[in-house]
């Protein structure tokens, strides 16, 4: 990108490798590295994100009304201009390609970014997993914690949540209608992942998560890319053969108890899966 001749991103992580965060995120789904990036990082980025929340950039759609605030979604072109190339670079790393590569190889790394702003009191989504697996990245801009809407997720519930997909559309399922959202009766326990600005936070998000509720006063900051994953179920030989595949009528057999779907979006914002 034309921001490649900008001082490197400077980070304040520890000497933890890719193919330890890979091995610990199989493992819990989710993995939270505070203070990931040092203040001077933060402070530019920062300013990038208010620039693109506030401006009419080319490349920058707004996916308002967001009840607590302020979303956009930023294409990957604009972080080739050396104004937004610090938040380009936060995620086109070596560091996140290695991981991403090693996570799931057969992932489309950093196909652009949200970029979302809370600052009104509002409860910001219901827990859910998303219709689609990823690998998300996700960097704090200001200090978040549990007042503040810090990302909730739960710990280990992504290999399930993965099992129940695959079974569920080998059996004829349709992806937009994956029960994503647990029942009354599920006890999901969820970990408030807090961290101070500059906090690099790893998701699954084929794992239970959610944000949680901003308080009065209180405000959220954050940019998030996501790594799709084209799977087994995308190729044109099982679309076609799911059509007619016999086994349809036990879908519902194979859906816990009170599960609903999403359809691809939040209950509480209405937005896509966050």
């Amino acid at each position: 990108m034309s921001g490649s001749a900008l001082p490197p991103l400077a980070t304040g992580r520890g000497a933890q490798s890719a193919k330890e965060v890979v091995r610990e995120l199989k493992q819990k789904g989710a993995l939270c590295l505070p203070s990931f990036f040092d203040a001077q990082s933060v402070k530019e980025m920062r300013a990038e994100a208010d620039a693109l929340l506030t401006e009419q950039i080319e490349g920058v759609n707004s996916l308002d009304p967001h009840p607590s605030g302020r979303m956009v979604w930023v294409t990957p072109q604009v972080f080739n201009e050396r104004r937004f190339a610090r938040l380009g670079e936060a995620f086109t790393s070596a560091f996140c390609r290695e991981i991403a590569a090693s996570y799931e190889p057969r992932c489309k790394f950093f196909r652009g970014a949200m970029i979302t702003h809370d600052y009104k009191p509002c409860k910001i989504t219901d827990i859910h997993f998303d219709a689609s697996p990823a690998l998300k990245f996700m960097v704090y801009l200001t200090d978040v914690d549990k007042d503040s809407a810090a990302f909730r997720y739960c710990l280990g519930s992504h290999r399930q949540n993965r099992k129940l997909r695959n079974r569920y559309l080998l059996m004829g399922g349709q992806l937009k209608d994956i029960p994503n959202i647990p029942g009354p009766a599920e006890q999901i326990a969820l970990t408030d992942l807090e961290g101070p600005a500059g906090t690099l936070i790893l998701f699954d998000t084929d794992g239970f998560h959610s944000a949680g509720s901003l308080k009065q006063g209180r405000e959220r900051l954050l940019i998030r890319a996501t790594t799709f994953r084209r799977d087994w179920y995308h190729s044109r030989v099982f679309q076609n053969a799911k059509i007619r595949n016999p086994l349809r009528i036990f879908v519902p057999l194979v859906v816990p108890k009170g599960r609903q779907a999403t359809r691809g979006y939040t209950r509480a914002t209405t937005h896509p899966d966050l």
